[in-house]
């Protein structure tokens, strides 16, 4: 029993120095690693379902059809592709090789630039960060109206040993202050 004790002291003497308990993330070290993260200034994308009969009926509200940007099929009864992209469409979309498979498509919407630090919020046991941001939107495509509220954003990172790290996983505890 005593040599258990000892290699258990022994032991956690060595480990608990060894593992960084996590610091508070300051606003300027928070605006470090969003521009590490982001490259700003950042194409903003959309990633479209193109068999979507909800995405055809919002592109024909939005008028894109209308623009000359797409021809759209809305009948609720068919059950192909509804939203295919004209020339003058062309040179907003993104080609992804990874999607040319899929019935997706990727749409250019504008750039964003960094504008400042809304907030930070940090989990219960603050391993966890989110921080809240605001960017500045410019060059938009006649497709920005495709996604609300452009100049809000949030990342999240994990604390490890080597200091705050993107995450793209969502928290996994309850965050303190919602």
């Amino acid at each position: 029993m005593k040599t258990l004790n000892l290699f258990l002291i022994i032991t956690l003497t060595y480990l608990v120095p060894t593992c960084k308990s996590p610091k508070k993330l300051s606003q300027s070290e928070a605006v470090k690693i969003l521009y590490e993260t982001y490259s700003f200034p950042a194409p903003v994308y959309k990633e479209i379902d193109l068999y979507s009969l909800f995405t055809a009926w919002d592109f024909k509200r939005l008028g894109f059809e209308k623009q000359g940007y797409v021809k759209l099929n809305t009948n609720p009864f068919y059950h192909g592709q509804r939203i295919a992209f004209t020339n003058k469409a062309c040179q907003f979309l993104v080609e992804n090789k990874f999607l040319k498979e899929t019935h997706h498509q990727v749409i250019h919407l504008g750039m964003m630039r960094f504008r400042e630090v809304k907030e930070i919020r940090y989990s219960q046991n603050h391993n966890q960060a989110k921080i809240l941001f605001h960017v500045l939107v410019y060059d938009l495509t006649p497709f920005h109206v495709l996604k609300s509220n452009l100049e809000e954003r949030e990342a999240r990172f994990n604390w490890t040993n080597s200091g705050w790290k993107f995450s793209s996983k969502d928290f996994q505890e309850e965050f303190i202050g919602w």
